[in-house]
């Protein structure tokens, strides 16, 4: 039983097949180590793959050395962008790319400026339309494997054996998780999962995990199924507890900016004569939130549930302490 529920692609045929929609779909290269991980198989079974994909009229799949390892990628004739997109469509992706192309590796960030100049060279050579302002960037070349694996696995629905450095715990962590989602939050990418204990076993756990804190992580044999709260609903902060109402009064400058933006699925804003704002929210992290209100200094007061309350005048307390001792 264990192995048929390992051989999850069926049959040799089967797994060619597998094979070759991988490589004519993407067009990527992949490598030689890293194309037997994904197919559950050998590296010399990959290679008779290769061989046999060779054999196919007009395929013509490149393969070199690179660091001692050997790679294969399936050339692709050049796509016609007047059939396929229309140039509002490639005005968005020009966008999306100055939005977001700093949190991708730098590998990831030259394959898509390749691929937006074969579309539409008159846009992509023009200046940038929009560009990241934020703090604290994070760079993610060195874990181009690491999020190619990750999506690999999202796509066949594999578990991933990862290697986990905590920093609360101050020590490395050992998963087997089915990873679910990666996350971009606040200038970093995250994968959201789900922890397995065994293969037949899922307990409802989930773990969110900074990318540049995996040290590493690879695909395991056994599949996973999607299951009831593998969606979460999007909501304010990461989910550390069950989701907590919260209602925080601001003032001044900060009731416009809150007033503004939407913090959580079903908040509700009430205006006060004053001109003070009550907003009531949704969380599952209530560390973010006091850092949250922290931030807007005076013009901000967390006004519930009452022990977050009390946890917030601990924290002024402490604040004002250190402001108010002698600097040594």
């Amino acid at each position: 039983m264990d192995k048929a529920h390992n051989n999850r692609f069926g049959s040799p045929g089967l797994r060619l097949v597998q094979l070759y929609m991988l490589l004519a779909s993407t067009g990527r290269p992949y490598s030689l180590t890293r194309l037997a991980g994904i197919l559950s198989c050998s590296r010399q079974t990959v290679l008779r793959m290769i061989e046999q994909i060779e054999r196919i009229p007009e395929v013509e799949c490149q393969s070199w050395l690179h660091k001692g390892e050997r790679f294969f990628q399936m050339a692709l004739p050049t796509p016609s962008a007047t059939q396929v997109f229309t140039p509002e469509s490639l005005r968005e992706l020009v966008l999306c790319r100055d939005i977001v192309g700093h949190l991708l590796p730098e590998t990831s960030r030259k394959e898509l400026r390749k691929t937006l100049r074969l579309l539409t060279p008159e846009i992509a050579q023009d200046a940038t339309f929009a560009e990241p302002w934020g703090k604290g960037f994070i760079d993610y070349s060195p874990f181009q494997d690491i999020l190619e694996t990750v999506q690999d696995a999202m796509h066949l629905r594999r578990l991933c054996r990862i290697r986990y450095q905590s920093r609360s715990l101050g020590r490395s962590l050992d998963y087997r998780a089915a990873p679910l989602r990666i996350i971009a939050y606040r200038e970093a990418l995250y994968l959201w999962c789900r922890i397995h204990t065994t293969p037949k076993h899922s307990e409802k756990e989930y773990r969110t995990l900074a990318i540049h804190r995996i040290k590493t992580l690879r695909m395991d044999r056994a599949s996973f199924k999607t299951e009831e709260g593998d969606d979460r609903e999007p909501g304010f902060g990461f989910p550390f507890h069950e989701p907590l109402r919260v209602r925080v009064a601001f003032r001044n400058g900060a009731a416009d900016y809150v007033a503004e933006r939407t913090w959580s699925p079903g908040q509700k804003l009430t205006r006060r004569k004053d001109g003070t704002l009550l907003l009531t929210f949704t969380t599952t992290s209530r560390l973010e939130v006091l850092s949250w209100v922290l931030g807007f200094g005076p013009d901000a007061e967390l006004l519930e549930p009452e022990d977050l309350r009390e946890e917030m005048k601990k924290r002024a307390k402490g604040i004002l302490e250190q402001y108010t001792q002698h600097m040594k």
